[in-house]
């Protein structure tokens, strides 16, 4: 069993929010987990991940956000599960380990998605807030809580709603950010 883990970096002027996924996935095989926005955003990406221009075999015009697309290193495949932000305009490499959706603002819905073969548990999500410059420490509101300290617990996503074609489950949980 594998779980696919991505981190939301969303830059507001005083604050870097890093959706830190850290306990063990309980279920069936090959769960997934995306973590996006619905605000306009570019995805940072690692190694994992390059991507291709029109004139490309690889290229699909119907993922072309900003004349890229992203394809999956290992694989040679469109990184489909990148593209569930509905706002996604581009792609850039990342810098100093912070891969995910980028955006500038704040005031934000954060989408948790989770995707599975077999009905599945994701216990203890947790959102981590990080200011940026270190020194200055917003306030943070999820769904009108004001966060104290640095973490959030958005609690257990259960992924149990059978997807169209009754192969798979997938859920979401929507919080939103101030």
């Amino acid at each position: 069993m594998h779980a696919r883990t991505c981190f939301l970096a969303w830059i507001s002027m005083a604050l870097v929010c890093f959706l830190v996924l850290p306990a063990p996935v309980l279920a069936g095989p090959d769960p997934c987990l995306m973590v996006y926005t619905d605000a306009y955003c570019v995805y940072h990406y690692d190694s994992t991940y390059y991507t291709v221009t029109v004139g490309d075999p690889l290229y699909d015009p119907t993922c072309d956000r900003g004349g890229e697309v992203l394809i999956e290193a290992k694989t040679n495949d469109i990184a489909y599960e990148i593209y569930q932000a509905p706002n996604l305009t581009g792609f850039r490499p990342s810098t100093g380990g912070n891969d995910g959706y980028f955006s500038i603002g704040n005031d934000f819905n954060v989408i948790v998605d989770g995707f599975n073969n077999a009905p599945a548990t994701n216990v203890n999500i947790l959102l981590v807030f990080e200011a940026e410059p270190k020194w200055r420490a917003p306030q943070v509101y999820v769904d009108g809580d004001l966060v104290v300290g640095d973490m959030y617990a958005i609690g257990d996503l259960v992924v149990s709603t059978p997807t169209a074609d009754g192969m798979n489950y997938s859920d979401t949980i929507t919080k939103h950010i101030v």
